[in-house]
């Protein structure tokens, strides 16, 4: 199809993704001069029968989206039409859906899963307290940035609740996000999104959805029948403290769920905490929060309800023992490599240095392997450069393949701890998602003091408030050490 050159103030630059519904586009806004993106919508579907009702759910993004402001949230710029053809413009933001790496099969880290499910549910908590529910939650409506930032985008089905489109039909959805009220075609509230983030918790931990077949089938399984909890798919390798989460934020009832994204949040970050060996560093818990709820059966459960969906089977209470970096390597030079490597390809670096650190025998070798992870060749030549420049600080190899360092840190264990480390990296996973192990590695690199490093962590989260959350946390963790 022909391609606009122009649309109102905006000059297009390229296509970023095409499908039948209309087309994304690069653009940049000749009056504020920002690069943007502009999501049209095919004129022939506006015309043919059944278009104004499009219509209004492509109108419906651009007042969902543009009332809310939130760092984890694609923000909504302006709305126009041009010879027929509606277009929304928004921020334009620099990485991938969640989509792509889910299908290639990466597995994250459980601190990486919590970090990015921990975006989402700031986000979501945000559009919720707006009266906004999204209602289509999956891997391809979330953006992740090259900074490890998670973004939610498409609010076109969204519902808002002043607006009175309570007549917009429940069913619409995404087979296999959907939450058992929306297929049955019921009044849905903020509860959906609640249910839908739990199926992406599922598949982040097991590598899979948690129902499968036809769109027939998985209505059915969604509706009857309960998952296999993530722990025990084959494969995943998952600690149970998961588990009881995912479970109650897929229970089949409403009233069974999380109450609020907030809450969700709260239970993981506290599971996580608890099974980590950490203080915890979720936002303050109160009396009868969810944690609590999480440990026993509630007092008169609810007969319908089987195990799974209360989340109260037996629990492994003994700490899970954290991901490692491969035992043959240095783990400063894993860290150099993974910080000179997420400049190219963002917060996958860690996944790809951990993989080929496993199959690689010499720093050499290992060095190559990640450079061919990078599209450009210039890419490739700098990163090569720089890591050799870099290597050098750290001594040689070992007759084991271990790098024998040759400097220390200014953040030895007398002056930070692993434990220190571990609590500051996963506090800030929380704000930036799995690119925290990039910047505590710096941070820990530079400073000279504990409160130095402190600062600069601090220095990498946008929000004020969530700022001085970040400081209590990490000067709390660090008062009993």
């Amino acid at each position: 199809m022909n391609h606009p050159t122009q649309l109102s103030k905006y000059a297009i630059n390229q296509v970023i993704g095409e499908g039948a519904m209309g087309v994304v586009y690069k653009a940049t806004d000749t009056v504020l001069r920002r690069t943007v993106a502009i999501k049209t919508l095919r004129r022939p579907l506006v015309e043919q029968g059944g278009g104004g009702a499009l219509l209004a759910r492509f109108r419906n993004e651009a007042q969902a989206a543009a009332r809310l402001m939130h760092h984890n949230i694609v923000a909504v710029h302006d709305y126009g039409e041009h010879d027929a053809e509606p277009y929304i413009v928004m921020e334009y933001v620099q990485g991938s859906t969640l989509k792509e790496p889910l299908r290639r099969g990466t597995r994250f880290d459980d601190a990486d899963i919590v970090g990015l499910m921990g975006q989402l549910l700031d986000g979501l908590h945000y559009a919720h307290e707006q009266g906004v529910w999204h209602r289509d939650i999956k891997p391809a409506n979330l953006l992740w940035t090259n900074d490890g930032r998670l973004k939610i985008v498409d609010f076109g089905i969204a519902r808002i609740a002043t607006m009175g489109l309570s007549q917009v039909s429940s069913t619409i959805g995404t087979p296999g996000h959907m939450a058992p009220e929306q297929y049955a075609g019921e009044q849905v509230d903020r509860r959906v999104d609640i249910f839908a983030a739990g199926v992406l918790l599922y598949m982040l931990l097991a590598g899979r959805p948690p129902f499968v077949g036809s769109n027939e089938n998985v209505m059915f399984q969604t509706l009857s029948s309960e998952p296999l909890p993530p722990s025990r798919v084959h494969g995943s390798h998952r600690p149970q403290w998961f588990d009881p989460v995912v479970a109650r934020a897929m229970a089949k009832r409403p009233d069974d769920r999380f109450a609020t994204a907030m809450e969700f949040k709260h239970a993981l970050m506290a599971q996580a905490s608890q099974a980590l060996g950490l203080p915890p560093i979720a936002a303050r818990l109160e009396a009868g929060s969810s944690f609590i709820e999480l440990q026993s059966a509630p007092t008169l459960p609810d007969p319908r309800a089987s195990d799974w969906q209360r989340g109260t089977f037996a629990l492994d209470t003994r700490p899970q023992p954290v991901t490692t970096r491969p035992s043959q390597w240095h783990s400063e030079t894993l860290q150099m490599l993974e910080s000179e490597l997420a400049q190219s390809i963002g917060p996958l670096a860690r996944v790809l240095v951990q993989r080929a650190a496993r199959s690689t025998g010499d720093l050499m070798s290992l060095r190559q392997t990640l450079a061919e992870q990078i599209d450009t060749e210039a890419g490739r030549d700098q990163f090569l450069q720089r890591t050799r420049s870099r290597a050098s600080s750290f001594g040689t190899l070992g007759s084991g393949g271990a790098a024998v360092t040759t400097r220390r840190r200014a953040a030895d264990d007398t002056l930070l701890g692993d434990q220190v480390m571990r609590v500051a990296e996963l506090a800030l996973t929380q704000h930036v998602g799995p690119v925290a192990r990039v910047i505590v590695s710096r941070a820990a690199a530079r400073a000279s003091s504990r409160d130095e490093f402190f600062r600069l962590l601090a220095q990498h989260v946008e929000d004020e408030d969530e700022r001085e959350e970040l400081m209590r946390t990490l000067e709390s963790s660090s008062a009993g050490r």
